[in-house]
């Protein structure tokens, strides 16, 4: 029997969380199912039932998804949830047919019982070929050991399970990481011994940190899942864009693409044999370069749907204190990921956040530092409205009052947004309002009227 066909399959083990190793897997394997008119599969390898859960299965096929990898079989995710794991798709509902393959090569003396109980795989002692996609040509000798293909207590091993599933499902080719490269004798011989020819094979370099390290789970610096790139409000096209980079070229040389340019171009054999090296700051440019080409409708819409997620307070203060146009149309062309949109934006409707002493005592350390606002707001007062105006209004009040826009600003900023973190203050100005900005400044004032007299008492300002 031939494989004439191509399909390509992602089979995680719903043990973690999506990362980018496996991301790029799943949307390499994607792309050249989609670029031959092809099928995908998604099929979960959940064998150890120690490790396995729902929830990294939900949060490995939510990444596939925000990414926009589609697959043509496989579970949903609205199954997965209501517990529903049928046998065409989990492994651990296919005991049955994993059983009868092993009694079929005990039988054919091709597998034995040891002497703890276990299943092994008497493996033919031959020399064993590979002619990857990607790695091409290598040998592996020939004195391969016997190895395990089913548990004492019965239940099978990953190697058989996979070889199995990959057989009757008909997948080719078949792509894995390269740290995988040494099974392949295995599961070269695991094809032939149950009768189906061994399909071709598409090794995935590693994707290592800057330093040429593998990427680790346990260094929340390298940052390197789907879903934390999804909670900082990374866009899916630059993660994808990123993706295409990792061991890929465009054919035509193009650095910015989506996943629907890169399934009409990619080729398994293009990919390259080193291992690529991912960039935070350069995954961070990527996006930013995107988002500073979003109009005010497409960067609200996609603000609407990352905070009804992440921030769905922030959003809904700014929806109902009408506030949440203006602060889109302030973040056009500034915001570098959808987080800096909601991120510290409370100080736009709450107007309860306490004010740290300590800020106050920063900033406003003489007499005459507590008179600059006083005057600001008098300057503030006569303006039309737009942040053109007031950045140039602040700057010309630094300039005549030799003072310097850095220490005004962050006076402004403290009277308005009660913190000194904030968006560029004519930004902030804007946004609240001519009204509600001047109210705040004058609010402000008060304040420190009751404050300085406070501190006079105990000698501070005498």
């Amino acid at each position: 029997m031939a494989l004439n066909e191509i399909k390509t399959r992602f089979a995680p083990s719903p043990s973690g969380q999506l990362s980018l190793g496996n991301g790029k897997t799943a949307v390499f394997s994607y792309c050249y199912a989609k670029k031959n008119n092809a099928p995908f599969i998604l099929r979960v390898e959940d064998t150890n039932a120690e490790k396995s859960t729902t929830e990294s299965l939900i949060n490995i096929m939510e990444g596939l998804t925000w990414l926009g990898v589609k697959w043509d079989q496989g579970p949903t995710i609205e199954e997965v949830k209501q517990g529903v794991f049928s046998r065409q798709h989990f492994q651990s509902q296919r005991s049955p047919i994993y059983e009868y393959f092993i009694k079929k090569l005990i039988e054919e003396d091709k597998a034995y019982l040891n002497h703890d109980g276990c299943v092994m795989f008497r493996m033919p002692q031959k020399p064993w070929i590979l002619d990857d996609l990607i790695l091409g040509h290598i040998e592996f000798p020939d004195n391969q050991e016997d190895f395990i293909i089913a548990r004492a207590d019965g239940s099978a091993i990953f190697h058989l399970a996979n070889v199995v599933d990959d057989a009757l499902s008909g997948c080719n080719p078949l792509s894995k990481g390269c740290d995988h490269l040494n099974s392949y004798p295995k599961h070269a011989a695991l094809f032939e011994a149950i009768g189906f020819p061994v399909p071709e094979y598409a090794h995935m370099t590693l994707v290592l940190d800057e330093a040429g390290q593998k990427l680790s789970k346990r260094r929340s610096d390298q940052y390197a899942n789907i879903s934390d790139f999804k909670r900082d409000g990374l866009l899916p096209e630059a993660v994808i864009n990123l993706i295409g980079t990792l061991s890929w070229k465009h054919p035509e040389g193009r650095e910015g693409f989506d996943l629907v340019e890169m399934c009409k171009h990619f080729d398994l054999k293009q990919c390259t044999r080193s291992n690529p090296r991912y960039s935070k700051s350069k995954l961070l440019a990527i996006n930013s370069k995107r988002m500073q080409g979003f109009s005010k409708d497409e960067l609200s819409k996609r603000a609407i749907e990352y905070g009804q997620q992440f921030y769905p307070n922030i959003l809904q203060g700014l929806i109902q204190q009408d506030l949440f146009d203006r602060h889109i149309s302030c973040c056009v062309g500034g915001s570098r990921n959808l987080k800096e949109v909601f991120e510290g934006s409370e100080y736009l409707y709450d107007k309860n956040v306490q004010i740290n002493p300590n800020d106050i005592d920063l900033w406003f350390k003489t007499k005459d530092d507590f008179a600059i606002l006083d005057i600001v707001k008098v300057v503030l007062e006569d303006l039309i409205w737009t942040r053109e105006n007031i950045m140039v209004a602040i700057r010309g009040f630094c300039k005549d009052n030799n003072l310097k826009m850095d220490k005004v600003c962050q006076m402004i900023r403290l009277a308005t947004t009660f913190k000194l973190i904030s968006p560029p203050i004519d930004v902030v100005l804007f946004t609240l309002d001519k009204l509600e900005s001047l109210t705040r400044i004058n609010s402000f004032i008060e304040k420190l009227d009751r404050y300085s007299y406070s501190k006079a008492k105990v000698g501070i300002y005498a």
